[in-house]
């Protein structure tokens, strides 16, 4: 007897445990999973037609006949007539005249060899079944697909009867009881909702040129979309198939859900951008095609196979806009500037080289004319000669330059300012020239009187000195004492020129750089040109204590960066300033070891990058990081002006540059570079060309006025050239001063009103000499 309850008696078995055992199951997943995805075969047409043509031809056999003998003929007919009927369709499709190509099916093999202008082979492969799992999707086939020649991928999709997939046995008995329940409302309303169900083929052919290769073809498509059942076409119909021009025929094979084709085969073109060579944040990608004009430095690696695919490099645009070349060794970088140089140079470029390395020499072979110097050797950089830098703001430079020397300040350095001011203001001059007065008295006219300041008192002026002397008569005076060899200005004019700066001293090598970026400056914008600065010691921020030289060495890259091409070689790109990197649009970087490095470069190369958007998928691949750490030797990611993200490259290899003698370089010097042993004005013409240092019509000016009022201070002077419209803003008026002076053509003395020192100039008899000889000259 059972127990009495409030309720009524308790059953003897439990019928939820009934229930359970029948039929019912619970589950939180209402998805449709297939037990077997294939479309079965109707035999109903079939069936119809071997009954129909049983009855003709057994009642109507003449008949039968009769129409064969015309069919077949006509079907003959027909199909001539397709094969030669050119393609046209309205639209962005034009129309072409083509011939087709000889195609011959050869014995024994899984190809189909096409014989036109060369010999080709197509091979094709479809999928005749499917599991219940569908596994891949469209961008690991394009990534990861053997065809140099490209392939043909057909989808054919055809929507479904919805009620087909209920009499088949194709879905799994819960899921099937399910939707006969009606919970969902109906079975078409639940196949809507996961986006209908559709007849699906698939068929892939593939253009390869090896006939070896043609299993590799049909294996990478295993691997890309590892559904077992890949079936290759036969020859046989592959060659029919191409003969109709008929690929798009692809029977259904197999059934599937819209939202499962979303992310196998059927993507959208947003999610497809980076694996056709178009932009995808936060991910390597790998180009289907090259770029015409564009300067390969080598073959693109695609990511997930690491084949090797179409050349990649730099366009000459992309070059204008600055380009970084980082990491690895030293043999690495000078191979990937090797290609760029030698493209550049095929392209009507001119080049100019500022390396810290010797070896750098070697790039002279890859032109004709191509100049090496040798700082310290056979070059000689004159750090007074500011090259058409206005004099006040080049003084300011140098004064800035010649602390990394004194590894002090020299802000408070006004001795020392005012000496290079006068050497810098005299024709021709040199470090040697750079003398303070021990007993000037540092007068203004605006009212205020300075002290007499002795070199002693002033200890940031001594410090400074020391470097002068130096670079005078310590170990700087081969590469800085002495007139220039050539001005910076000729050496870019050249087609190829190489300038080392191999001193063995990092203050010297330091010092050297400044001045050639403070001069390369000054040189008129030249799109034409290209300046590759290979490891520029500047660019490292290794002189921390100076708070302004960051922001002083960013001026004067942004100073080349507007007039010609820059194209910067640097092993760490950490030691390079944001300000700088922000200047270089195009990276191109080998391994790299330090984290603060690979940190600087990630956002260069746009990597590890969160994208948003409707189609966009929000990637974060560490890999990429990771990838810097272990590059090969000889391998390097990109990134262009006008990609988002970084290529894996396979540089080319190295160029094969023979070595030019001494004997043959010092001729090649003579010849593009005149001599410059004595300058011409220095031989030739009168007193006051020579003095005036191309000014000497304005120095015949200041003369004539000393000459008719005297004495005259220097505003003064400046204001009676100004009332006759002969200043312009590039006019040095104290220069040519302080060039009379020290030619003692003029006195400098001192006058004082109410307390108030000031200097004024005066005609010494030379002065008249040079003018009467002037007059004498000019008739």
């Amino acid at each position: 007897m059972t127990r009495r309850h409030v309720m009524g008696s308790e059953p003897p078995v439990d019928p939820v445990d009934q229930v359970r055992q029948a039929m019912l199951s619970v589950t939180t997943d209402n998805s449709i999973k297939f037990k077997n995805r294939k479309i079965p075969e109707s035999w109903t047409a079939p069936t119809v037609i071997i009954f129909l043509s049983f009855i003709g031809v057994f009642f109507f056999p003449i008949l039968v006949i009769i129409l064969t003998l015309v069919f077949i003929p006509s079907l003959f007919v027909l199909l001539q007539l397709h094969r030669r009927e050119p393609f046209e369709q309205e639209g962005q499709w034009r129309l072409t005249r083509f011939t087709l190509p000889k195609i011959r099916v050869v014995a024994g093999s899984k190809a189909v060899e096409l014989r036109g202008e060369q010999t080709s082979y197509l091979s094709g492969s479809k999928v005749t079944r499917v599991d219940k799992h569908l596994r891949g999707d469209l961008a690991s086939l394009v990534r990861g697909i053997y065809a140099e020649d490209g392939f043909c991928l057909n989808v054919s999709m055809k929507p479904s009867d919805t009620s087909r997939v209920m009499d088949h046995d194709v879905l799994h008995s819960n899921i099937r009881s399910f939707l006969r329940t009606g919970f969902s409302g109906s079975v078409e309303s639940y196949m809507e909702s996961h986006g209908y169900l559709w007849d699906v083929g698939v068929s892939i052919i593939g253009n390869i040129q090896d006939e070896h290769m043609v299993r590799n073809f049909q294996n990478s498509i295993k691997g890309a979309l590892p559904v077992k059942r890949w079936k290759t076409v036969k020859p046989d119909a592959l060659a029919q198939t191409v003969e109709s021009f008929n690929a798009q025929n692809v029977e259904h094979t197999f059934y599937a859900v819209g939202e499962e084709l979303s992310g196998w085969l059927v993507q959208m073109r947003s999610e497809l951008t980076g694996e056709v060579g178009m932009n995808v944040p936060g991910q390597f990608y790998a180009s289907i095609r090259p770029r015409v004009d564009e300067i390969a430095i080598g073959n693109v690696i695609h990511p997930d196979t690491l084949r090797e695919g179409p050349p990649i490099g730099l366009l000459p645009e992309e070059v204008a806009d600055g380009v970084l070349v980082c990491g690895g060794s030293i043999a690495n970088r000078r191979l990937v500037l090797g290609h760029l140089i030698k493209g550049l140079l095929e392209r009507g470029k001119r080049i100019l080289i500022l390396s810290a390395h010797s070896e750098t020499q070697l790039f002279t072979a890859l032109h004709d004319s191509g100049v090496g110097f040798v700082l310290g050797k056979n070059f000689v950089l004159n750090p007074v000669d500011n090259e058409r830098v206005p004099r006040a703001e080049y003084v300011t430079q140098l004064l800035m330059s010649l602390e990394v020397l004194t590894e002090k300040t020299l802000t408070f350095a006004a001795d020392l300012e005012q000496a290079l001011v006068r050497a810098v203001a005299l024709p021709y001059s040199t470090v040697a020239d750079v003398k303070m007065e021990e007993d000037e008295t540092i007068s203004t006219e605006s009212g205020t009187t300075s002290q007499p300041s002795t070199l002693g008192d002033n200890r940031h002026s001594f410090m400074g000195m020391e470097a002068v002397r130096r670079l005078c008569q310590g170990a700087g005076a081969r590469a800085f004492y002495g007139t220039q060899t050539v001005l910076i200005e000729r050496l870019t004019g050249l087609p190829l020129s190489v300038l080392s700066v191999p001193l063995g001293n990092d203050a010297l090598e330091n010092f050297a750089w400044d001045l050639l970026l403070l001069k390369l400056g000054a040189v008129r914008h030249d799109k034409d040109l290209v300046v590759v600065l290979d490891d520029p010691l500047s660019l490292r921020y290794t002189f921390r204590r100076f708070g302004r030289r960051e922001t002083f060495i960013e001026r004067l890259m942004r100073a080349l960066s507007e007039r010609f091409s820059l194209i910067v070689s640097i092993d760490r790109p950490s030691d390079i300033g944001t300000g700088v990197r922000s200047l270089l649009q195009s990276c191109i970087s080998l391994r790299l070891k330090h984290d603060d490095d690979v940190a600087s470069v990630t956002s260069t190369l746009s990597l590890n990058v969160v994208s948003s958007g409707l189609h966009s998928k929000a990637r974060w691949s560490p890999r990429e990081s990771a990838f810097l750490r272990t590059l090969d030797d000889g391998m390097a990611l990109i990134v262009r002006d006008a990609t988002e993200t970084a290529q894996p490259v396979k540089l080319l290899p190295p160029l094969e540059l023979g070595s030019i003698s001494d004997d043959d370089m010092n001729s090649r010097i003579t010849t593009v570079v005149p001599s410059v042993e004595t300058p011409s004005d220095m031989r030739d013409g009168t007193l006051i060309e020579r003095v005036g240092k191309g000014d000497s019509e304005l120095t015949t000016h200041v003369l004539r006025l000393l000459e008719r009022y005297e004495p005259l201070t220097e505003n003064a002077v400046r204001k009676f050239i100004q009332s006759k419209g002969a200043l312009s803003e590039d006019i040095d008026v104290e220069g040519i001063l302080i060039r009379l002076k020290q030619a003692g053509m003029i006195l400098e003395g001192h006058e004082t009103h109410s307390g108030v020192s000031y200097k004024n100039y005066r005609l010494t008899m030379k002065g008249t000499l040079a003018l009467r000889q002037a007059e004498e000259v000019t008739g």
